[in-house]
């Protein structure tokens, strides 16, 4: 919240001040004195006519004669208190009357001062650069009362000790916590532990360095719900600068992170079986290969081809085609270990890298429980086909050291087993 803007606005403004005196005299020389000083005038002889231009058209201030004929100030203080809306407008009356019974009486139905006549003006212009210093301070707290319901963003304000003093209905509407539930509590009461300790002592170190914070957090809502928010804390100082409280703002960002992770999944994953793309597929190769390096062990590049897949299509149709693609993939996965990396890399086509591998009958056992996987029959279209797959395998640093030469070679290999009978594997370097 901008006060800083409220109050530049609210200077410009020059108050509405609207004068109420049936004394001719007197009331032009309060107009005289007023607009000298810079205020806005306008007038009403009688009590009457003071309620119904206080009905059309609310003043800033009021100065309000007691005495008047007809409707007497005091009764004129008590009908514009009773217009809805205007319960709070300044009425400083105006009188020659210093005893105690029209103070009192006058005090109950509304006024908020008294000058009394002959007026010193020095003390009227005081109390009304006052009253309008009040009123621009209250039209502030208005302002950012409004702000603050009607903006969607949650928001919570809490004291130096973070206990929450004040919220709005988009916190609730968020977090599920109704207003008594969240006063006298902390933040913490949303702590999803998503985030460890080390994260809040960097958020905390910032805040109290910078005086403003804003990052990703993962909270909770009521209902257990886990779910990320943009969050913004401000701490506010007093005139010793010391914090006196904390503003915080934010935002559910669940809808654009479920389009982030699916403009993710679009970049990255076969749409069809949801496998690593091409693009995931080589940056998981670059990692294998850098660990690799690093610990001294090696990488295998398999190269799958489904057998006797055309016919599927040919017979049953694409559906079906698609439905055996999907349910190989998964096979494929539930082969390899949670380190390696499956991927699609077209048609009926797949790639597996190995990582971490010490020796080369590690390599054996996992393409052999892939061929076995891959050959159980499939159910389709009331019917049961039965494919196999015939795969090709390439080794780093024995037999290339980037992915394509190995895919190069581990192309050839598979060859090489679809020739010899198909449904077995083939080292590059037995070729």
């Amino acid at each position: 919240m901008n006060t800083n803007l409220f109050n530049n606005e609210l200077d410009k403004r020059t108050a509405h001040i609207l004068v109420v005196e049936d004394d001719e005299c007197t009331r032009l020389t309060l107009c005289q004195f007023l607009k000298k000083s810079g205020y806005h005038i306008s007038t009403a002889e009688t009590g009457e006519q003071a309620v119904e231009m206080v009905a059309e058209q609310a003043p800033d201030i009021i100065l309000m004669d007691v005495s008047m004929p007809g409707m007497t100030g005091i009764e004129a203080t008590a009908a514009i208190r009773q217009q809805q809306g205007h319960e709070h407008i300044p009425i400083l009356m105006i009188t020659s009357f210093s005893d105690e019974e029209h103070v009192n009486r006058a005090f109950e139905v509304g006024a908020t001062e008294f000058v009394s006549k002959p007026i010193h003006w020095a003390v009227l212009g005081n109390r009304l650069k006052h009253l309008w210093q009040s009123i621009q301070k209250n039209e502030i707290s208005r302002l950012a009362a409004l702000v603050l319901e009607n903006t969607n963003e949650g928001m919570i304000i809490t004291d130096a000790n973070m206990t929450i003093i004040a919220l709005n209905s988009a916190f609730s509407a968020i977090t599920g916590y109704r207003e008594d539930e969240a006063l006298g509590q902390t933040p913490r009461l949303l702590q999803s532990g998503r985030q460890d300790k080390a994260f809040y002592q960097a958020m905390w170190a910032t805040l109290t360095t910078e005086g403003q914070w804003a990052g990703e957090v993962w909270n909770r809502r009521k209902n257990g719900e886990i779910y990320p928010e943009w969050l913004n804390i401000s701490a506010v100082k007093n005139q010793s600068g010391l914090v006196t409280h904390y503003v915080g703002a934010f935002s559910d960002i669940s809808v654009l992170k479920a389009k982030e992770e699916r403009l993710r999944q679009l970049a990255h994953f076969d749409g069809l079986t949801g496998l690593a793309n091409r693009l995931l597929f080589r940056d998981r190769f670059e990692q294998a290969i850098a660990l690799a390096r690093r610990a001294q062990h090696k990488v295998a590049f398999l190269f799958i081809d489904l057998d006797n897949f055309k016919p599927v299509n040919d017979t049953y149709g694409h559906d079906a085609g698609d439905t055996v693609l999907q349910i190989s993939a998964q096979r494929l996965k539930q082969a390899i270990r949670e380190v390696d990396t499956a991927c699609r890399l077209g048609g009926d086509e797949f790639g597996i890298i190995l990582c971490d591998i010490k020796q080369a009958e590690d390599i054996s056992i996992i393409a052999a429980r892939i061929v076995k996987a891959i050959s159980k029959p499939i159910s389709v279209s009331d019917a049961e086909v039965v494919l196999g797959c015939s795969i090709g395998i390439g080794i780093y640093p024995d037999n290339g050291k980037d992915l394509d030469s190995l895919v190069k070679l581990a192309d050839s290999a598979m060859y090489c087993a679809k020739q010899a009978g198909k449904n077995q594997y083939r080292f590059c370097s037995d070729i």
